[in-house]
């Protein structure tokens, strides 16, 4: 018997545990037909944002085994469409959700986005090995693992982690961001919205625009 998913926001683990879930498939195709570069999805809480973004992390993003990962759309509709082949597990992705980062100052909120950059970082340390960074490429990306890079490098590290995966997939990476909003909601009402808001504007900035 099937259960519900409750609590439950990430796509691969509805699915691997036999959860009731509402296809909403087709979505992946309306996402690669739009004629747009940037999409701002704003929706009411529990809309279901979290885990429509967990489905198009799973359905883009390059991976050892497709197979797995196209298991998990198995009897789903956008199975059935020409985009599954086109596109499944086929594009670098970059995946940022800033849920947590919700602390009472600036300082603590600041190293907490770091930490969160540095773990995506991490995902993609692959390219340390690659001959399409320089020298001092790499000492940048692991000053960004080990939190050593200056404020205004992480400011732009959005930027630069989607040039690197250009380089080396040959192809712009897919960012999904979720909950943007977040650390800006709390810098608001914790009193440190304007440091919070000048460092998004500025990774946003960098990292989306014309990007």
């Amino acid at each position: 018997m099937q259960k519900l998913p409750i609590g439950l926001s990430d796509f691969r683990s509805l699915r691997e545990g036999d959860r009731y879930y509402v296809d909403k498939s087709l979505f992946i195709k309306e996402i690669i037909n739009i004629d747009a570069d940037i999409l701002l999805i704003p929706r009411p809480r529990r809309f279901g944002k979290t885990l429509n973004l967990s489905m198009l992390r799973y359905f883009f993003e390059k991976v050892e085994n497709t197979e797995d990962i196209k298991n998990l759309f198995k009897g789903l509709a956008i199975e059935k469409e020409k985009e599954f082949e086109n596109h499944c597990c086929k594009h670098p992705v970059i995946f940022l959700t800033f849920k947590d980062v919700k602390q009472l100052n600036f300082d603590d909120a600041l190293l907490s986005i770091k930490r969160l950059i540095a773990a995506e970082f991490k995902r993609h340390k692959y390219l340390l090995d690659s001959d399409l960074l320089d020298d001092l490429e790499k000492v940048n990306f692991v000053d960004v693992l080990t939190l050593k890079s200056d404020t205004n490098f992480f400011e732009n590290s959005l930027k630069t982690l989607s040039d690197y995966l250009y380089r080396y997939y040959g192809q712009k990476p897919i960012i999904l961001i979720d909950e943007y909003d977040t650390p800006i909601h709390t810098a608001y009402s914790e009193g440190y919205y304007r440091e919070m808001i000048a460092f998004m504007r500025g990774f946003l900035g960098a990292g989306l625009k014309d990007n």
